[in-house]
């Protein structure tokens, strides 16, 4: 992170942007299942989405890392999703996040 905001490497930008172009209006394995996130794994997917740590995200809602950490962990198995750069795609998609916040 520079100055508070969000960093991605020139190439993980690129992956990103590259993955969601490629996927664009597929459907995800998830959507397809209708496997669907609780309010509060959408609170932690957004949260990772936009560029927070774990440790952050513990501290800004009140739990452990170690739970967040299982939060992840669930959501990555639950949506079928093997990487962060997935998971950007999907809460783009899902319009959880926009693209606003994860390049800023």
């Amino acid at each position: 992170m520079s100055t508070g905001k969000l960093f991605l490497a020139p190439k993980v930008s690129d992956i990103v942007l590259k993955g969601f172009l490629k996927t664009g209006n597929q459907p995800e394995a998830a959507e397809q299942s209708q496997a669907w996130p609780t309010p509060r794994e959408v609170e932690i997917i957004r949260l990772v989405a936009t560029g927070k740590a774990n440790k952050e995200i513990a501290a800004q809602l009140g739990i452990t890392v170690r739970t967040v950490e299982t939060h992840r962990a669930k959501i990555m198995n639950k949506l079928h999703l093997h990487s962060v750069a997935e998971l950007i795609h999907y809460a783009i998609r899902n319009k959880i996040v926009s693209e606003r916040n994860i390049l800023e």
